[in-house]
């Protein structure tokens, strides 16, 4: 009896458990899906593309000055470069003649009966194989574009007493110590030098011997070339009437006595030749002409290195 109260009573629980696991899956059947929540799609319009192409700027054109004839003198000529007509010339090269290139009468500051005589112009190329040794004046023939393919050892404010105070330009743009400017530009075959002008107020004797100094350390690196010393140019007659302040120094007469101190070193100097190259730009007093120099009085414009320019085509030795 006991036995089977104990089987109907296992049969229940069994019949319980059956119906409580239907209706748990009856729930489960019933229940909404749940959908997994996507991203906002966005509603920004994407930015427009970059435009990298940029237009081409129309070209720059730039005037080629009228240069006037030697001894005349024109104020207000635009400074500008003049355009090269071939390697070496940047304009039209006269054939000048001794009287084209003097607004003066030949008198004691002219030192042309030492200095290298007028020739039949050089060639197209003649200065590319040239060293120019200097300071402001000849860099100045660098920077304007003038005989481009010369090789250069220059530096603005140098003078011989200060060769060991700054590095100087050398071609390419390189800037190198005085006696490795040189050797950078070993492979020229003729010297051109103008300095001085920065060592205005010694003596004519002592800054002669200074200069031969200079030009031993050239020879030292340069044994056979020959060596062109150019003239100092002259100074406006107002920097030359100054008495007072930096330009004190620079008068005309002084200029003079360099210039004529450096002729007798060439004169002395086997190898060394003088080259009168401020005949072009004195006027009959011997001052710098008016209307071609700049602001300072002691530096020519630009357009007026053309002048300098003829000069060394029609001085070759």
């Amino acid at each position: 009896m006991d036995t089977t109260k104990g089987k109907l009573a296992l049969l229940v629980g069994l019949l319980v458990l059956v119906g409580a696991v239907f209706g748990v899956a009856a729930k489960l059947s019933t229940s909404p899906t749940v959908n997994p929540t996507l991203p906002p799609v966005s509603t920004e319009a994407s930015a427009p593309p970059v435009q990298t192409d940029s237009p081409t700027p129309p070209p720059i054109t730039t005037p080629t000055p009228s240069i006037p004839p030697y001894a005349t003198a024109v104020a207000g000529v635009n400074d500008v470069t003049p355009k090269p007509l071939s390697a070496d010339a940047p304009g039209p090269r006269p054939t000048p003649n001794a009287s084209d290139y003097k607004g003066r009468t030949p008198g004691a500051t002219d030192q042309s009966a030492g200095a290298v005589p007028h020739s039949a112009p050089a060639a197209d190329g003649y200065f590319s194989d040239a060293l120019f040794i200097g300071d402001s004046g000849v860099l100045g023939i660098f920077q304007y574009g003038y005989l481009p393919q010369a090789q250069y050892c220059a530096q603005t404010g140098i003078g011989v007493y200060t060769l060991n105070t700054a590095d100087f330009e050398a071609r390419g743009g390189t800037t190198l110590p005085f006696d490795q400017a040189l050797r950078y530009n070993g492979n020229c075959t003729k010297i051109y030098i103008q300095l001085g002008m920065n060592d205005m107020g010694d003596t004519n004797a002592a800054f002669a011997a200074q200069y031969a100094l200079m030009i031993a350390r050239v020879r030292a690196i340069f044994p056979t070339q020959p060596i062109y010393v150019m003239a100092l140019m002259p100074v406006s007659q107002e920097v030359n009437d100054t008495t007072t302040g930096a330009n004190r120094a620079f008068t005309n007469a002084a200029i003079n006595g360099y210039n004529q101190a450096l002729l007798d070193l060439c004169l002395q100097t086997p190898g060394l030749h003088y080259l009168a190259v401020d005949e072009p730009f004195r006027d009959a007093q011997g001052n710098l002409q008016a209307g071609i120099f700049a602001g300072d009085g002691k530096h020519i414009r630009q357009v007026y290195y053309q002048w300098w320019i003829d000069y060394l085509y029609s001085h070759i030795q």
